[in-house]
């Protein structure tokens, strides 16, 4: 029988941790010099019992981090099977990459076209009039939209391998409940959005909507090549917008009671516009027209074939409403580039790589983002020097689990706090093109906060942390 090797947390007693560490650098000196084992007993002693429980949580905590959050310290690498991806690289991938970025390709794609002088469709993007009709903030605001697939059109060859139209028929086999069928299905959609000032007209992004894009991931068996499938969720966001879930392969089309694929039909499908769907000839006229969704069978509109043979089937199924991620293109700024993150956001991430279970496992993970809140006001900077800023200042929620069953364990994780990372390039610092390059950062996570620095040596990173604990520094030095 094969082995196979997984990588879980390590909620090993502090202790163990103790003696696992003092090799990566775990600094034990200061506690040893205070009588030895710190216990407070004898004369003169001191009572560090505090400082030895605060040192142990930070133990802890790098210990998981080591685990769930090597993207923090520079060791990540997506198209790397060896690299474990934890839950913390998971989510901060995809808010970072998954959304932050998408926003960010689009509208340097979009500054690429040429300016007309009335709004009017501009390539591949849209032109609305009313944008959101009442179902965002935003309303009685014009925008340009690019939707689904659409998007390939207008990014670079990275995103040639992400899906921008999730269907209920790319999500079979997942093991997913029905709720989650209706939760991750849709298209992708980004808006850019007017406004009647021209400093800010054109400078706010809007993300909606479901997309998978692809990592590598190994569990020492056959599968490597593995996706993640993004839903931004209305429940838990700011703004949210309709988007459109039902796709033509989730449609079975029956003509007089025998099934036609809808492949055989000119098929338009707005549901701005009518919701519905459009058919265009070879039927009879009064041909009897039965729509059904194919995955849970029932039964979605009747209509007939006018005498032309053309056929409109109304209905509203499939539209459901998805959150919205925002980012503002700060035309203020005194050094590079500066996008705000501009309200709060709730995002869930499907994976389906670890073989320990049948059914698919979800990292969960909430920001809020103030503008103009010190505590709350996330962003992310391109300085004129190059070097590349992430601060989320407020991580309200990350939390995810991977079940394993030789020794039963839900390896549950959590995180909440602040993320503070810079350096030439965050997404891909591990790479040895990066070699010699720094990873600065700056973390509070779970109460905890500490600082330190990355180091790339021809693609092999050495991390060194430091943390206060009751006001004394603490520092360890590891290789995530």
């Amino acid at each position: 029988m094969a082995s196979i090797t997984i990588k879980t947390l390590l909620w090993a007693s502090s202790s163990a941790l103790a003696l696992g560490l003092a090799g990566c650098g775990g600094d034990t000196s200061f506690i040893d010099k205070q009588n030895g084992s710190g216990s407070g007993s004898g004369a003169g002693s001191t009572d560090n019992s505090a400082l030895i429980a605060a040192r142990a949580g930070f133990d802890d905590l790098i210990a998981s981090l080591q685990v769930e959050g090597g993207y923090l310290f520079g060791d990540y690498d997506a198209t790397d099977p060896a690299t474990q991806k934890g839950v913390l690289d998971h989510g901060v991938d995809t808010l970072s990459q998954g959304m932050l970025q998408l926003a960010i390709e689009v509208k340097s794609s979009f500054e690429s076209l040429p300016v007309t002088t009335a709004p009017a469709n501009r390539g591949d993007f849209i032109y609305r009039q009313n944008c959101f009709a009442g179902l965002g903030d935003a309303i009685n605001v014009g925008c340009y939209v690019v939707t689904g697939e659409a998007l390939k059109n207008v990014l670079p060859s990275l995103y040639d391998t992400w899906d921008f139209e999730i269907s209920k028929a790319d999500l079979r086999g997942l093991r997913l409940t029905a709720e989650q069928l209706d939760q991750y299905a849709g298209r992708t959609s980004v808006f850019i959005l007017e406004n009647v000032n021209p400093d800010k007209n054109l400078n706010d992004v809007w993300v909606s909507g479901s997309f998978s894009y692809p990592y590598q991931q190994t569990w020492n068996l056959n599968q490597i090549e593995q996706k993640r499938f993004v839903t931004i969720n209305a429940e838990g966001s700011e703004e949210s917008v309709q988007n459109n879930a039902l796709f033509d392969e989730d449609l079975i089309v029956r003509v007089n009671g025998v099934e036609i694929p809808t492949t055989s039909f000119d098929t338009t499908v707005n549901f701005q516009d009518n919701q519905g769907i459009a058919f265009g000839g070879g039927l009879n006229q009064n041909d009897e027209v039965a729509v059904f969704n194919r995955v849970s069978g029932e039964s979605i509109a009747t209509t007939n074939a006018a005498a032309n043979g053309d056929f409109t089937v109304t209905f509203s199924e499939g539209l459901t409403d998805k959150g919205v991620f925002t980012v503002y293109d700060d035309p203020t700024s005194t050094n590079g580039d500066f996008y705000n993150l501009g309200n709060a956001v709730d995002v869930s991430v499907l994976l389906n790589d670890n073989p320990n279970r049948p059914e698919a496992e979800v990292v969960n993970f909430s920001l809020t983002s103030t503008p103009g809140d010190a505590a709350s006001s996330s962003s992310y900077r391109v300085r004129t020097d190059g070097i590349k800023v992430l601060d989320l200042r407020n991580l309200v929620s990350l939390e995810g689990q991977r079940v394993e069953n030789e020794e039963p364990d839900l390896n549950a994780s959590a995180f909440t706090g602040s993320i503070n990372l810079r350096a030439n390039d965050i997404y891909q610092f591990s790479l040895p093109q990066n070699d010699g390059d720094a990873l600065v950062f700056d973390y509070t996570l779970n109460g905890i906060r500490f600082t330190g620095t990355s180091t790339n040596t021809n693609g092999v990173i050495s991390t060194t942390a430091t943390t206060l604990t009751n006001g004394v520094p603490y520092t360890k030095t590891f290789n995530p």
